[in-house]
């Protein structure tokens, strides 16, 4: 397993460092460390396969004036301390459903990390009350300080009606404009 990470690992960082060269301000990644309850591993496991991963990568990234964004499905409450630890500048989705508290992490780490999510994954099966509900509670706690930007867990479904995109869109900007 340590063969295999420093092999991968090796390979990222060059790649990064080739697009950091090239003139990129962010650097994009997809770890996805959790379930919907809980880790896929133990914490331990973390500092030692892929703590120093990031670590390397967020100094990397850095050293070149550009931001780290971590995307991580799953329950990571866990490790966030050691994510953050690394210097992760953003990380996301957040996803509330996956025990991913939105207050809680906001509170813990708001001013160390520029949160992205606050809406579940299933967010697009609901009705529009409690839609709006939804989002202008995250907004609301997100919007708080700054560093926050509201985003769906998977992306939008094939089958949402152009409506009810329309008012999604529509709930969104006035959720915005209450936050501000």
């Amino acid at each position: 397993m340590d063969r295999l990470l420093s092999k991968l690992g090796d390979w990222n960082l060059k790649a990064a460092r080739m697009m950091l060269e090239a003139g990129v301000d962010s650097i994009g990644f997809v770890d996805d460390l959790g379930s919907g309850s809980n880790l896929l591993f133990r914490p331990e496991l973390y500092d030692r396969f892929f703590f120093p991963w990031h670590r390397a990568l967020c100094e990397l990234a850095h050293s070149y004036g550009a931001h780290v964004h971590m995307h991580s499905h799953g329950n990571i409450n866990k490790i966030l301390h050691r994510i953050v630890d690394t210097g992760i500048d953003t990380l996301n989705p957040l996803d509330p459903t996956e025990g991913m508290s939105l207050q809680a992490i906001k509170e813990r780490f708001g001013d160390r990390l520029t949160l992205v999510g606050g809406m579940n994954k299933y967010i697009f099966d609901q009705d529009l009350d409690e839609v709006r509900a939804l989002l202008h509670q995250s907004v609301q706690v997100g919007a708080r300080g700054g560093r926050f930007i509201l985003m769906d867990t998977g992306g939008i479904p094939e089958n949402l009606s152009r409506e009810k995109f329309d008012s999604f869109l529509e709930i969104s900007r006035c959720a915005r404009k209450q936050a501000l």
